[in-house]
């Protein structure tokens, strides 16, 4: 006789992509990336010979910015959603 397969006791298995230790940590480089290209950006306008290479910061700003902004609504459902794990 087989055992029961059935999921219903089984704990959903969390992808560790979808972590709050993961997406913190991914916001905290992604906003380092977005000042890296603010200075770059700075950097460019103030110096005649980059201004033609401004756009490169600028597309780093903007794509660090998207995975930021993507990160830090998917870890504030995280904290407002999910109950607290209890270890009992």
């Amino acid at each position: 006789m087989k055992l029961d397969q059935s999921p219903s006791f089984r704990k959903a298995v969390t992808p560790w992509h979808d972590s709050k230790l993961f997406c913190a940590i991914i916001s905290l480089l992604m906003a380092l990336v977005f000042f890296f290209g603010d200075i770059g950006a700075r950097f460019a306008l103030e110096h005649e010979e980059y201004r033609a290479y401004r756009w490169v910061p600028l597309v780093l700003m903007v794509l660090s910015g998207v995975v930021l902004a993507v990160n830090l609504t998917r870890l504030l459902v995280h904290i407002i959603r999910r109950p607290p794990e209890n270890d009992e």
